[in-house]
């Protein structure tokens, strides 16, 4: 009888190690659905960038991508508030541009008062026009669009750049 016992024995080890292996191969095709689905993400959050890229960002009826723009550009548009001479515009002490329409030479904060410390009203786009109401030493009362606010002086020229 012991050969009998011994063969219900192997027969159940060999049923245990296929139970495991049918485990071990659906847990390695989870994992690999799994990385499938990371990879797709990741494609398609490279084509949503470059499209961006390719066609400007702009989008006027994605309130999110305004606000992520802003989220963004306000790091860049903060610093461009003191930024060194190579990033200021060709603009002199005696031009005035009041009444005129000028374009920013880097993305910009719109602010509520002629400060660096007042509210960011909006970030304002590299080569995007705006109306001068008023001018001073350093800051523009500028209009864009139906805000008005404040922009320094420096960043801002007569002649459209891309």
């Amino acid at each position: 009888m012991s050969t009998y016992d011994d063969k219900i024995d192997e027969l159940l080890i060999t049923r245990k190690r296929h139970a495991e292996e049918r485990k071990a191969m659906r847990r390695r095709q989870c994992i690999m659905q799994v990385a499938y689905i990371c990879i797709a993400v990741c494609v398609v959050i490279i084509l949503i960038v470059g499209i961006k890229k390719i066609f400007g960002g702009k989008s006027d009826d994605n309130a999110a991508s305004e606000t992520s723009a802003i989220t963004t550009t306000t790091a860049t548009a903060d610093d461009a508030d003191a930024t060194d001479d190579e990033e200021s515009s060709e603009t002199t002490d005696s031009e005035d541009f009041t009444g005129m329409t000028v374009y920013c030479t880097t993305s910009v904060n719109l602010r509520a008062e002629s400060n660096t410390d007042s509210d960011i009203l909006t970030v304002i786009s590299a080569g995007e026009s705006v109306e001068v109401v008023e001018q001073g030493e350093e800051w523009c009362k500028v209009s864009y669009g139906d805000q008005e606010g404040y922009l320094k002086l420096e960043y801002l020229s007569d002649n459209y750049e891309e």
